[in-house]
């Protein structure tokens, strides 16, 4: 990634340093990203996205209607500079800059599949991650009440988790410790604490993950 990296800039986007957001001059700093690497390095890439096992293991998750989506990539440098003072007391504390909690893919979900699955997302972990420097967090929320979440119809006729909720998709993205937001229904994050070339695999509809900014770690995905 690094050599892609310095080979080909304008694939990547560069997040938080690059912002000038009031509630977060740092927001996610460190944070690169690109949606061009299976394009640009197809060989290296295809032999770890396309892996016949990976694909029988979604295949078998979603049903016969899975198909490859694409590949992202991320990663996060060290940030130095100390979190906003705007950021929440309980952010101050642990030294984190900016926690966005969501859902991903705009909220959309798939109440009539059997494990309520419209899409998966497999991440590999290329450096190790512990209690200090792990990028990701889960909020564990069981098919029953992804099953139960109030849901509307999108522009383009899927059904996605109600924006205005307390756990819809707009609503969530807050640097807001979940235990503050009233009425918040589920329990707090579960960290994705694993060694370098795990691989983590979630239902893209349910609601990762914090984006930490701590001076003293490195994050790569």
């Amino acid at each position: 990634m690094a050599s892609n990296r310095e080979r080909l800039p304008l694939n990547w986007t560069t997040r938080g340093s690059d912002r000038t957001d009031p509630d977060g001059p740092v927001g996610e700093s460190g944070r690169w990203q690109s949606d061009e690497l299976l394009r640009c390095e197809t060989a290296d890439m295809a032999l770890v996205a396309c892996h016949p096992l990976l694909m029988q293991l979604a295949a078998a998750l979603i049903g016969p209607s899975a198909r490859f989506g694409g590949v992202g990539a991320m990663c996060r440098e060290p940030v130095s500079e100390p979190p906003p003072s705007t950021v929440p007391p309980e952010y101050l504390a642990d030294n984190i800059h900016w926690q966005l909690w969501h859902r991903e893919a705009g909220g959309h979900t798939a109440p009539s599949h059997p494990r309520c699955i419209a899409s998966l997302q497999c991440i590999f972990l290329l450096d190790a991650c512990d209690e200090r420097s792990h990028c990701f967090s889960y909020v564990p929320e069981s098919v029953e009440a992804k099953r139960a979440l109030p849901v509307e119809e999108s522009d383009d006729g899927r059904m996605v988790v109600q924006r205005d909720t307390i756990t819809g998709s707009s609503t969530m993205w807050a640097n807001e410790p979940l235990v503050t937001r009233e009425g918040w229904p589920l329990g707090e994050g579960v960290d994705a604490v694993a060694p370098a070339g795990a691989l983590i695999i979630q239902n893209n509809r349910s609601a990762p993950p914090p984006c930490p900014a701590l001076p003293d770690c490195f994050r790569g995905v």
